[in-house]
């Protein structure tokens, strides 16, 4: 079980969760972050649950860590997932999206509700992500 930030020192919490998902896929992640919200939690978020600095009880928190250990995720091979990520930085107008082809998570400044495309700037892959609620989901 792995839980952590996603804002860390020396490394992206999101190239964290990638390498994670890559190198150990049958690892549990838990991600508590205060700067970013979950708008939602497709496919591809590279963690298995969320929760947001300061709005969660403990016991919701342990009651997670018992499920995911009960059942772990079957991940032996990692495939591209069919939705991207999508986190808004909770202090700017800004989404961090996690690409579909390799994993990692580049910012967007502007995109409006509804279907958005964007170029990864790792892999240069087009990457299509839905807004699908203006308000973050806790």
């Amino acid at each position: 079980m792995i839980i952590s930030d996603l804002q860390m020192p020396n490394m992206n919490g999101f190239e964290f969760l990638s390498v994670v998902r890559q190198r150990f896929p049958a690892i549990p992640v838990i991600v508590i972050s205060g700067e970013f919200s979950g708008i939602s939690v497709p496919e591809s978020v590279l963690a298995d649950a969320f929760f947001s600095k300061g709005s969660y009880k403990p016991a919701d928190l342990f009651e997670k860590i018992s499920e995911l250990l009960a059942e772990l995720p079957e991940r032996s091979i990692v495939s591209k997932p069919k939705r991207a990520a999508v986190w808004a930085k909770n202090d700017k107008d800004l989404l961090a999206v996690t690409c579909s082809a390799c994993l990692r998570t580049f910012p967007v400044a502007q995109a409006g509700m509804g279907l958005n495309e964007a170029d990864c700037e790792f892999c240069a892959s087009r990457v299509v992500f839905e807004i699908v609620s203006e308000q973050a989901v806790a």
